[in-house]
């Protein structure tokens, strides 16, 4: 049906070919792109470039998968890359790091654990609250729901819907 699954980490659970068919080349290096598409797109920064790096990491993602060589076994593949149309320089430099360290690339956990973008994120957990809104609530020193809540008792909710109002009694 298209829809992707997540394992408790978040990360996108893919499957692995049968016996005797092709093997996906090059996915860790393509969930790697995934997951920074994800990172941007789950917390948009107001004012930034978030949505557009989210749809360039994810079509990064997509190049990575059809290329005809493996990034993790060719030793010319950093060389190789630098000619593939659409991996640019950042790009490159993540790919570079991940074949380094053999970890996540210090620009996903960054991302994941940003104070700023954790708390858009959970903010826009509530219902009916979208990047706009948890924006203004981060900016008003609000991080979660807990702590609207704890607002909603002083009496604060001049800038929440009456349906948002319902998704954060939820």
């Amino acid at each position: 049906n298209g829809d992707a699954e997540y394992d408790e980490n978040g990360d996108e659970v893919v499957e692995v070919p049968a016996t005797g068919s092709k093997p996906i080349r090059n996915r860790v290096i393509s969930q790697i792109f995934e997951r920074l598409a994800r990172a941007y797109q789950k917390a948009p920064v107001a004012g930034s470039n978030d949505e557009f790096r989210a749809y360039t990491f994810q079509l990064v993602s997509n190049r990575v998968k059809r290329l005809d060589f493996d990034i993790m076994q060719d030793p010319a593949a950093l060389e190789k890359i630098e000619n593939v149309p659409g991996i640019g320089p950042t790009s490159q430099e993540v790919i570079r790091e991940y074949l380094k360290m053999k970890q996540l690339p210090k620009r996903i956990r960054a991302l994941e654990t940003e104070e700023r973008r954790v708390a858009l994120s959970n903010l826009q957990k509530i219902w009916g609250v979208g990047p706009s809104t948890a924006q203004r609530l981060y900016m008003d020193d609000y991080t979660n729901i807990r702590q609207i809540r704890e607002g909603l008792k002083r009496n604060y909710n001049a800038i929440l819907t009456p349906q948002q109002l319902i998704g954060v009694q939820c």
